[in-house]
């Protein structure tokens, strides 16, 4: 890891805001690398959506009418990312996910990840199921060690999915 970027909620990441065209972000190709993929998928409810990826250790974008709308991290990535000085990747999963619990107000689990609804902040990886007092298992605790995942959106992304999500906490009881 080189450079620290700062994680902003409904923001952005970094130099990276949302709502930056496509040009400003392809002004950013020195740090962010060339471009080697680009894919539209389809997004029912908002219009197309492209996902543009570019070297290996930089955030995978997406874009909404040629509009950054999304960054998805990975603890592959070359920058250390941090959240309310805690470096995302390289803290332990219970300390970046209360550092997210604290500032949102609460943590929502389902569908494999943890949610962050007011902040728009989804992470994978970092929780890696639940035992059979449904307390969470981290990632230190995985065997197979999935890749940790980070998704930063624009507000109020993940509304349509907060009924699939339950209250979970990890804070010390």
């Amino acid at each position: 890891m080189s450079e620290t970027w700062k994680l902003e909620p409904l923001l952005g990441v970094g130099p990276l805001r949302f709502g930056m065209s496509r040009d400003e972000v392809a002004s950013l190709a020195s740090i962010l690398g060339p471009i080697y993929a680009e894919f539209s998928q389809s997004d029912p409810d908002n219009g197309p959506v492209l996902q543009q990826a570019r070297d290996l250790e930089s955030p995978v974008l997406y874009f909404r009418n040629n509009r950054l709308k999304g960054i998805q991290l990975d603890s592959h990535t070359k920058f250390n990312i941090t959240f309310n000085g805690v470096s995302v990747f390289s803290n332990p999963s219970r300390d970046v996910l209360i550092a997210f619990e604290n500032a949102n107000g609460e943590a929502l689990y389902g569908l494999g990840a943890v949610l962050f609804s007011k902040l728009s902040v989804s992470t994978n990886g970092f929780v890696t199921g639940l035992d059979q007092e449904n307390s969470p298992q981290f990632w230190e605790q995985s065997s197979d060690k999935p890749p940790k995942v980070v998704n930063v959106e624009m507000q109020n992304a993940y509304d349509a999915y907060l009924s699939k999500y339950q209250s979970i906490t990890f804070k010390a009881k």
